[in-house]
């Protein structure tokens, strides 16, 4: 699980660091709160993401992009055309 830039091997090594420490009772409480809040910040992470998608369709400004720079290319070529 690479979340963060953080494996598997990281995570018990932090579980094991806070079990020793703060206690078995603490060590709990605080990887469900970090369970948690990595979990909001996934979360509003995909929301924004989706957000973006929605409002700022990307594939269709590109597309609109690519066919004005086409008929602008075009219509140099038919004025060269003209003035030869």
């Amino acid at each position: 699980m690479e979340m963060l830039n953080v494996g598997g091997l990281e995570l018990i090594f932090i579980a094991a660091f806070t079990f020793i420490i703060f206690g078995p009772a603490r060590t709990i409480e605080f990887m469900g709160q970090i369970g948690s809040l990595l979990g909001s910040i996934k979360r509003n992470y995909n929301f924004l993401i989706k957000e973006l998608n929605t409002t700022i369709p990307v594939e269709d400004t590109l597309n609109n992009i690519t066919e004005e720079l086409k008929d602008t290319k075009n219509d140099f070529k038919i004025e060269d055309n003209l003035n030869d």
